[in-house]
């Protein structure tokens, strides 16, 4: 098994300086996972987005030979994307050249499709564009553990990201040196929210972790996949944010943002969490349903019912006006915050 991380990283505006390109795609199937991140210190480019609606096969991904010869690196592409979405005049470079990586990944860039950037009225403009692809093995990648960390940072889910809605999970993959840090971050699996994916790199890149020892005790290098980080207002790890203080108002926010940036994917994990714990109402612990239980059959109508009364009453918590799965997210909440309380003592 094996997979390639794409980190796509907007250079500068080719037509109009003025742009700003939001590359948002995440695709992935059973072998190849293409991932995308923004620069952060890019000049700001808030009404473009460039959507990768395209992208090649496996064999051009990760040529076979490569992979046999057990050949790895990281190929730097640069090129301009065109109004017409393709991506041109792309040039490749690495550190330690391998021809067949950097040929190869010239074939990806021109066989992928974007949606075109566009500027403030809307027209296709084309943009200049740099592209790191890191084609790794996967059997020279782990999964990091909490054992593996030297200190944890948390990282911050910040007020501004929650008065937009933001919340969802990140991960991050990247190498733990030999001084126990992490270098070459990435984002692996976005959010979509520019500001937590920043903020789960910012913490990922500020913990330690315990430094890779060979067989011979000699300090190592090891790409890494660390857990992921969870930006959920139902439930964060303080008690100041979670479901007993879960307002309408951020239930509202967070439905609104989730709805436009993750279409493809609901219910969002708040409404999930309690379509779970209304299954669980409806069935016994053999996972057979309960005489008389409608919770379920009925969730939908109740949850766009409280929806509406949360548009009249933003201050209220939305537990209080979603009934009987409400009250038993209550309880769960109130068991997990005592559980985690008796932990720290």
């Amino acid at each position: 098994m094996l997979f390639l991380i794409v980190s796509i990283v907007l250079a500068s505006a080719d037509v109009d300086d003025n742009v700003i390109v939001n590359i948002v795609h995440a695709a992935k199937n059973d072998s190849v996972i293409i991932m995308s991140r923004i620069a952060s210190d890019n000049a700001p480019m808030q009404n473009s987005k460039l959507t990768l609606i395209r992208s090649p096969t496996m064999a051009v991904f990760y040529p076979p030979k490569a992979v046999d010869l057990h050949i790895e690196g990281t190929v730097i592409l640069n090129g301009n994307i065109g109004i017409d979405g393709h991506y041109t005049n792309v040039s490749a470079s690495m550190r330690y050249p391998q021809t067949l990586l950097m040929d190869a990944a010239v074939k990806t860039a021109e066989q992928m499709l974007f949606k075109p950037a566009t500027n403030d009225h809307g027209d296709p403009i084309a943009v200049l564009h740099q592209m790191e692809l890191r084609y790794i093995l996967k059997k020279n990648v782990s999964d990091v553990t909490n054992s593996d960390y030297k200190k944890f940072i948390e990282p911050e889910f910040s007020n501004d990201a929650r008065a937009q809605g933001h919340h969802g999970s990140v991960s991050v993959t990247g190498v733990i040196d030999s001084t126990g840090h992490l270098s070459h971050a990435t984002i692996f699996e976005t959010s979509r929210s520019p500001i937590l994916d920043t903020a789960a790199l910012k913490a990922a890149t500020q913990s330690d972790y315990i430094v890779y020892k060979d067989k011979s005790g000699h300090s190592g290098f090891r790409e890494v996949i660390l857990p992921k980080y969870g930006f959920y207002n139902h439930f964060w790890k303080s008690n100041e944010h979670n479901a007993l203080n879960y307002s309408c108002d951020q239930v509202l926010k967070d439905q609104r943002w989730w709805h436009a940036t993750w279409p493809e994917k609901m219910p969002d994990p708040f409404k999930q969490w309690l379509m779970d714990l209304s299954w669980f109402n409806d069935h016994d612990d053999n996972g057979k349903s309960k005489p008389a239980q409608t919770s379920l059959a009925s969730f939908e109508d109740r949850w766009q019912a409280a929806s509406q009364l949360c548009e009249t009453q933003p201050g209220s918590l939305f537990i209080d006006l979603f009934k009987p799965e409400g009250d038993t997210a209550r309880e769960a909440t109130e068991r997990t915050l005592k559980a985690v309380s008796t932990s720290l003592r």
